[in-house]
């Protein structure tokens, strides 16, 4: 099955004993709760770095998760709050320095 959609954090099983943040595939027709194919069902670091992304992925659906097979990066936009490596070092050089702390003469 292939779904796309846009990759984002969210609360599910609300009010259950199960609640808990996860990473989930927002999509036109619904969410789905992504988990990759033998990777750790709470927290996966390679999920969490796709957050803000917009992605086509194939896999299989089982009730309301998506287990991965395979996906591709749909649009080239870093993460929400995250800056392409050349525009970090960009913006770290115009940075204005700090004067030091201490006794000044």
């Amino acid at each position: 099955m292939r779904k796309q959609g846009r990759v984002v954090e969210a609360r599910i099983a609300t009010g259950l004993t199960s609640e808990r943040d996860a990473v989930v595939l927002q999509t036109a027709r619904g969410r789905y709760v992504l988990q990759r194919i033998g990777g750790h069902p709470f927290r996966d670091e390679v999920l969490h770095g796709l957050i803000g992304r917009e992605l086509r992925c194939e896999g299989e659906l089982v009730g309301r998760m998506f287990l991965l097979k395979k996906w591709d990066v749909v649009d080239d936009a870093p993460p929400e709050g995250k800056l392409p490596p050349k525009a970090a070092r960009k913006k770290a050089a115009t940075r204005k320095k700090r004067k030091p702390r201490g006794k000044q003469k």
